[in-house]
Protein backbone atom coordinates (compact mmCIF):
# COMPACT_ATOMS: atom_id res chain seq x y z
CA UNK A 1 0.00 0.00 0.00
CA UNK A 2 1.54 3.20 -0.99
CA UNK A 3 0.41 6.36 1.88
CA UNK A 4 0.63 9.98 1.99
CA UNK A 5 4.28 10.25 2.84
CA UNK A 6 5.43 8.48 -0.34
CA UNK A 7 3.53 10.82 -2.61
CA UNK A 8 4.82 13.80 -0.17
CA UNK A 9 8.55 12.58 -1.18
CA UNK A 10 7.90 12.72 -4.79
CA UNK A 11 6.63 16.35 -5.03
CA UNK A 12 9.11 17.31 -2.33
CA UNK A 13 12.53 15.34 -3.61
CA UNK A 14 11.56 14.76 -7.53
CA UNK A 15 9.57 11.58 -9.06
CA UNK A 16 13.11 9.35 -9.79
CA UNK A 17 13.58 7.88 -13.07
CA UNK A 18 16.28 6.31 -15.19
CA UNK A 19 18.45 8.12 -17.27
CA UNK A 20 16.51 6.83 -20.95
CA UNK A 21 13.20 8.07 -19.75
CA UNK A 22 11.38 9.28 -22.84
CA UNK A 23 9.34 11.95 -21.04
CA UNK A 24 7.24 12.97 -24.03
CA UNK A 25 5.88 9.65 -23.82
CA UNK A 26 5.19 10.15 -20.23
CA UNK A 27 3.58 13.74 -20.85
CA UNK A 28 1.21 12.63 -23.48
CA UNK A 29 -0.10 10.26 -20.66
CA UNK A 30 -0.39 12.67 -18.43
CA UNK A 31 -2.34 14.65 -21.23
CA UNK A 32 -4.56 11.36 -22.58
CA UNK A 33 -5.25 12.13 -18.50
CA UNK A 34 -5.73 15.28 -18.07
CA UNK A 35 -9.95 15.18 -18.35
CA UNK A 36 -10.50 12.25 -16.41
CA UNK A 37 -7.98 13.11 -13.40
CA UNK A 38 -9.42 17.24 -13.61
CA UNK A 39 -6.95 19.24 -14.78
CA UNK A 40 -5.92 20.86 -17.68
CA UNK A 41 -1.79 20.69 -19.08
CA UNK A 42 0.11 22.20 -22.30
CA UNK A 43 3.63 20.68 -23.08
CA UNK A 44 5.87 22.81 -23.79
CA UNK A 45 9.42 21.54 -25.43
CA UNK A 46 10.90 19.18 -22.37
CA UNK A 47 8.34 20.45 -19.94
CA UNK A 48 4.55 20.43 -18.74
CA UNK A 49 2.68 23.21 -17.78
CA UNK A 50 0.08 22.66 -15.20
CA UNK A 51 -2.83 25.07 -15.44
CA UNK A 52 -4.68 26.46 -12.71
CA UNK A 53 -8.83 27.07 -12.95
CA UNK A 54 -7.98 30.79 -14.96
CA UNK A 55 -5.43 28.99 -17.30
CA UNK A 56 -2.66 29.91 -16.23
CA UNK A 57 0.29 28.19 -15.86
CA UNK A 58 0.82 27.23 -11.92
CA UNK A 59 3.15 24.75 -11.81
CA UNK A 60 5.95 22.92 -14.32
CA UNK A 61 6.93 19.68 -14.63
CA UNK A 62 10.54 18.76 -16.34
CA UNK A 63 13.11 16.24 -15.89
CA UNK A 64 16.49 17.31 -14.41
CA UNK A 65 19.46 16.09 -13.55
CA UNK A 66 20.02 16.64 -9.35
CA UNK A 67 23.50 15.15 -9.51
CA UNK A 68 25.08 12.94 -11.87
CA UNK A 69 23.26 9.80 -12.48
CA UNK A 70 20.26 11.18 -10.44
CA UNK A 71 17.58 11.98 -12.85
CA UNK A 72 14.05 13.12 -11.56
CA UNK A 73 10.56 14.71 -12.63
CA UNK A 74 10.44 17.57 -10.17
CA UNK A 75 7.53 19.77 -9.76
CA UNK A 76 8.43 23.76 -9.71
CA UNK A 77 5.80 26.25 -8.53
CA UNK A 78 5.33 29.82 -10.70
CA UNK A 79 3.74 31.27 -7.33
CA UNK A 80 4.43 29.87 -3.98
CA UNK A 81 1.28 32.33 -2.51
CA UNK A 82 -1.14 30.19 -4.68
CA UNK A 83 -0.11 27.10 -3.77
CA UNK A 84 -2.98 26.37 -2.15
CA UNK A 85 -4.95 27.03 -4.82
CA UNK A 86 -3.18 24.74 -7.64
CA UNK A 87 -2.71 21.76 -5.00
CA UNK A 88 -5.61 19.61 -6.77
CA UNK A 89 -4.01 19.85 -9.94
CA UNK A 90 -0.19 19.47 -9.05
CA UNK A 91 -1.43 16.33 -6.85
CA UNK A 92 -3.36 14.80 -10.06
CA UNK A 93 -0.72 15.17 -12.00
CA UNK A 94 1.68 13.73 -9.77
CA UNK A 95 -0.19 10.83 -9.19
CA UNK A 96 -0.97 10.03 -13.06
CA UNK A 97 3.46 10.75 -13.53
CA UNK A 98 3.63 7.97 -11.24
CA UNK A 99 1.43 5.87 -12.61
CA UNK A 100 2.85 6.38 -15.77
CA UNK A 101 6.69 5.96 -14.71
CA UNK A 102 5.64 2.82 -12.88
CA UNK A 103 3.97 1.23 -16.03
CA UNK A 104 6.34 2.09 -18.32
CA UNK A 105 9.42 0.80 -16.51
CA UNK A 106 10.59 4.58 -15.95
CA UNK A 107 10.85 4.38 -12.54
CA UNK A 108 14.50 4.28 -10.80
CA UNK A 109 14.26 1.83 -8.02
CA UNK A 110 17.76 2.20 -7.42
CA UNK A 111 17.03 5.94 -6.33
CA UNK A 112 13.49 5.01 -4.84
CA UNK A 113 13.36 5.56 -0.77
CA UNK A 114 12.56 2.81 1.02
CA UNK A 115 10.25 2.39 3.87
CA UNK A 116 12.70 3.99 6.33
CA UNK A 117 13.66 7.08 3.91
CA UNK A 118 9.80 8.39 4.29
CA UNK A 119 9.82 10.34 7.11
CA UNK A 120 6.21 8.55 8.82
CA UNK A 121 3.72 11.96 9.88
CA UNK A 122 3.54 12.29 13.80
CA UNK A 123 -0.14 12.54 13.72
CA UNK A 124 0.59 16.01 15.27
CA UNK A 125 -0.03 18.12 12.17
CA UNK A 126 -3.40 16.38 11.81
CA UNK A 127 -5.18 16.08 15.45
CA UNK A 128 -7.53 19.01 16.67
CA UNK A 129 -8.92 19.54 19.70
CA UNK A 130 -12.28 19.97 20.67
CA UNK A 131 -14.18 21.34 23.74
CA UNK A 132 -15.88 18.67 25.48
CA UNK A 133 -19.64 20.52 24.85
CA UNK A 134 -18.84 20.55 20.99
CA UNK A 135 -18.65 16.63 20.98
Amino acid sequence: MIDKSFFVDMLTFGIPVVENINVLEVFQIIDDNAHTAGYEIIILDNQVGILDKNNNICACLKLVEEKKGDFRLMFFLTDQKKVLDSAHYIGSVLFVAISACAQLNYLSKDLMPTHKDIIAPTGKEESEEFESDFI
